[in-house]
């Protein structure tokens, strides 16, 4: 069972994810040795990621989503660097711990580099929320990532979200839904 006070703490930070979706997440990424998080926004997910797993490497542009005013309206006003920094401050001692590892870089060019940070190791769980237009892409590049017997999940598989809902029928046979929008597989 989570925390309730850093269940709270995670539903104080900006984001989408609800109560019984980070509670999920927490139950799932609980022990992890390397939990991989693309798409993190203001850090919702990582600070109960965090508080479970022993490592969480959280790879974003911090640049906003496409098509969600809620995040454009933040980019414009704060920008991608101020965005990034208040993660870093949120996080700064789990960062200094090693605990969370923030990775600003375009999911695309994510692949040429995740190596240096996985130190060898294969994730126990991938969790995906980034850019819904790129999740096929995102797909291909951290998938092979997961260990065997390994979680691969992500977030928005709803009517709102159809790219979403294609890419994942389309790309992960045999995915199960979880809470607040999740899908879910073990491979």
């Amino acid at each position: 069972m989570l925390d309730a006070a850093v269940l709270n703490s995670a539903l104080h930070v900006q984001g989408w994810m609800g109560k019984d979706g980070l509670e999920w997440l927490a139950e799932r990424a609980a022990g992890k040795s390397l939990v991989v998080e693309v798409g993190v926004w203001r850090g919702r997910t990582t600070t109960v990621l965090s508080a479970v797993a022993k490592r969480v490497l959280a790879v974003d542009t911090w640049g906003g989503a496409p098509g969600i005013e809620a995040t454009s309206v933040i980019v414009d006003r704060i920008g991608a660097d101020g965005l990034f920094s208040e993660y870093c401050l949120r996080f700064a001692e789990k960062i200094r711990d090693g605990v969370v590892t923030p990775i600003r870089i375009d999911s695309s060019k994510a692949a040429q580099i995740m190596d240096v940070y996985m130190r060898g190791e294969k994730a126990d769980m991938l969790f995906i929320d980034g850019d819904h237009d790129r999740l096929y892409a995102d797909l291909e590049v951290f998938s092979p990532m997961v260990k065997d017997g390994g979680l691969l999940c992500g977030h928005d598989y709803s009517r709102k979200f159809p790219a979403v809902m294609r890419d994942v029928e389309k790309h992960v046979p045999g995915f199960r839904n979880g809470p607040n929008a999740i899908w879910w597989k073990v491979v």
